[in-house]
C-alpha cells in the first residue's frame, strides 16, 4: 500500500502524483499553455518529449539527481 511506505512528505507528494498523472510535465504544460511553453521536449536534456516516465526516470541529466 503506497501510504504505509516509510517516505518523506516530499517523496510521498511525487509518487502520489506520478500514480494520478498529475506531474507538471512540459508536454503537459504545452497542451495546456502553448503560448507560455512552446515546444514540448525536456527542457533539460532536449532529447525527447518531456513525460512523467521520462521526468522520472529516462532523463540522462535528472538520473544523477534522482
Amino acid at each position: 500500500m503506497f501510504w504505509a511506505l516509510a517516505l518523506t512528505m516530499v517523496q510521498r507528494n511525487v509518487v502520489y502524483r506520478f500514480i494520478n498523472i498529475k506531474l507538471p510535465h512540459k508536454s503537459l504544460l504545452h497542451r495546456l499553455f502553448p503560448g507560455q511553453h512552446p515546444s514540448p521536449l525536456c527542457a533539460i536534456c532536449s532529447l525527447t518529449v518531456d513525460s512523467p516516465i521520462h521526468f522520472l526516470f529516462y532523463c540522462p541529466a535528472k538520473a544523477n539527481i534522482w
